[in-house]
C-alpha cells in the first residue's frame, strides 16, 4: 500500500521551498579595491609580490587595480596568466593609460566571469578636465540578474574636494538612469593633509552616499595613519552590503614590514555585496539600455 504525506507536513514543506528559493536567488561576492603601488614589470619580477597578489586578486570575485604604470601590458599579463594557472576562469577589463602627464595610469578589474558579467564597461567623458585621472565606470550582471554600477577611480590628491564632488554629481545623474547600486571605489586621498576627515561627508554632492570604510581605518602600510582608500555607496545599495575593512596581506602571509611595503605601501579594502535577484530584470535592462545614449553610455 502506498504511503502518503501526512497533511501535517505540508506547511513545512512549502516553507523550505520558498526558503530555498529565495537563497538561490542572493549570492554574495567579495569586491575589493587596491592601490598596488606603481604596478609594473619591476614589481612582477621580484618573487614576493609576484607569487603574493595573484592570491590576493583570486579572493575576491571583483578587484578593481590602480596605478598601473605599464605601456606594454607585460606586467599586468603576467598577473593574469599566474592567476589562471589555478582560475581559469577570471577575467579582466583594462583601461587606456590615463592621465595629463608622462606618469599615466591604467585601471583593471579583475574578475569570475563564472559569476559576474561586465554589461559595459568604460572611462567616463570628461570634457571640463575635472579629473587627473577619468573614472572607470563598469556596469556588472551577476548570475542571479542583480545589477551594480562601479565607478573605479585614483583621486588626485592635491584636487581631492574637485573630484569627489564631480564624481558624486555624475553618480546621482546615473541613477536617474535606473541605475540605482552605484558603488565609488579606490584611493580616494580622502584623509590627512589632502582632505579633513569629515570633509568628503559634508560636500552637498556626497551626502548622497555612506561611506562604508570607517575614519578609523588605517589603509596605508606606511608610518602614516590615514583613510586613503573608500568606498562609498548609494542609498539603494547600502543594505546589500557590508562595512568594509582592510585586507591585511602583512599579518595574513606572515610577511614583515620591509616585505608588506614590496607589495604595496596601501592595504586592499575589501567588502561584500550580497546581491539580490531582480524580479524586473528583462524591464530594467530594456528601460537602462533604451537611455544609456543620453548618458553618454556605450550599449552593450
Amino acid at each position: 500500500m502506498r504511503k502518503l504525506w501526512p497533511s501535517a507536513w505540508i506547511p513545512v514543506i512549502c516553507l523550505a521551498l520558498v526558503v530555498f528559493s529565495h537563497v538561490a536567488q542572493a549570492s554574495s561576492h567579495r569586491i575589493t579595491a587596491f592601490n598596488v603601488q606603481i604596478f609594473g614589470r619591476a614589481k612582477m619580477a621580484k618573487p614576493l609580490p609576484a607569487q603574493i597578489l595573484p592570491e590576493i586578486m583570486t579572493r575576491s570575485q571583483l578587484t578593481f587595480l590602480q596605478e598601473i604604470r605599464d605601456k606594454s601590458d607585460k606586467a599586468i599579463n603576467q598577473l593574469m596568466d599566474t592567476i589562471h594557472e589555478t582560475h581559469p576562469n577570471y577575467d579582466l577589463l583594462l583601461s587606456p593609460a590615463l592621465g595629463r602627464t608622462r606618469s599615466k595610469e591604467k585601471y583593471a578589474y579583475i574578475y569570475d566571469s563564472s559569476l559576474l558579467r561586465p554589461v559595459t564597461s568604460f572611462v567616463l567623458e570628461d570634457p571640463d578636465d575635472v579629473f587627473e585621472r577619468e573614472p572607470y565606470v563598469a556596469l556588472w550582471e551577476d548570475t542571479t540578474g542583480a545589477h551594480l554600477v562601479t565607478i573605479g577611480i585614483h583621486v588626485k590628491p592635491s584636487a581631492v574636494p574637485e573630484e569627489l564632488a564631480h564624481l558624486a554629481s555624475y553618480a546621482e545623474r546615473l541613477s536617474k538612469l535606473g541605475l540605482s547600486h552605484i558603488l565609488i571605489l579606490g584611493d580616494l586621498n580622502a584623509d590627512c593633509r589632502y582632505l579633513e576627515p569629515d570633509e568628503p561627508f559634508i560636500l552637498p554632492n556626497l551626502s548622497y552616499f555612506t561611506s562604508l570604510i570607517d575614519n578609523s581605518i588605517d589603509t596605508t602600510t606606511t608610518a602614516t595613519d590615514c583613510t586613503y582608500d573608500r568606498f562609498l555607496a548609494s542609498p539603494d545599495l547600502t543594505d546589500d552590503v557590508s562595512d568594509g575593512d582592510i585586507f591585511d596581506h602583512q599579518s595574513y602571509f606572515g610577511l614583515s614590514l620591509e616585505e608588506s611595503r614590496l607589495i604595496s605601501d596601501h592595504y586592499a579594502i575589501e567588502l561584500f555585496w550580497h546581491s539580490q535577484s531582480a524580479s524586473d530584470s528583462k524591464d530594467w535592462r530594456r528601460r537602462v539600455f533604451s537611455n544609456m545614449p543620453q548618458f553618454g553610455i556605450p550599449s552593450p
